[in-house]
């Protein structure tokens, strides 16, 4: 085994066996002094921070993930993400396009879209981007929550509501 193989499986025993993230996270900071050119290292440290609500590290190590691998779609996604946390949505906006101009399409990249379609009240874009999922793999569902998300944020509850109630009350 190699020392970059044991430091990923330590740092996943510390974030999935144990739930210990700042354990974790400290292995992965150990991993990129040994490997500084390893986009996963980074791009795992950047998960376990942002985990932990330390957004500002998270982007900056998300930042130099992309620097590193730039084809990686989950990266552009967290990165997003994370600076959505940071309320930069014109920033994560651009991260986004930058992925779409790369021609990376999943089902996160399109939820992130659907996050700022929501969160610039847009919702032309929130119905384009739920017909577009249905055209990639496993987008479909989770645009399809976000709908609803947002039909009963906005407290429209309609028919569906007596439904999940009575599915409440069945279990």
């Amino acid at each position: 085994m190699t020392e970059a193989e044991r430091e990923a499986i330590e740092a996943r025993y510390y974030s999935y066996v144990i739930g210990d993230l700042e354990k974790a996270a400290e292995v992965y900071a150990v991993a990129i002094q040994n490997y500084p050119d390893s986009a996963g290292a980074y791009n795992h440290l950047a998960n376990d921070e942002g985990e932990l609500g330390r957004y500002e590290q998270s982007v900056q190590n998300f930042r130099k993930a992309l620097l590193l691998d730039s084809s990686r779609a989950s990266t552009y996604t967290n990165l997003a993400v994370g600076l959505l946390a940071l309320n930069q949505v014109e920033e994560a906006s651009a991260v986004l396009a930058e992925a779409d101009k790369r021609g990376l399409q999943t089902d996160t990249l399109l939820q992130a879209h659907y996050w700022i379609a929501f969160l610039r009240n847009d919702e032309k874009e929130m119905e384009r981007l739920v017909q577009r999922s249905s055209d990639l793999p496993g987008a479909q569902a989770i645009l399809l929550s976000e709908q609803s998300n947002t039909a009963a944020y906005h407290g429209h509850t309609g028919p569906w509501m007596s439904c999940l109630c009575f599915l409440k009350w069945m279990c």
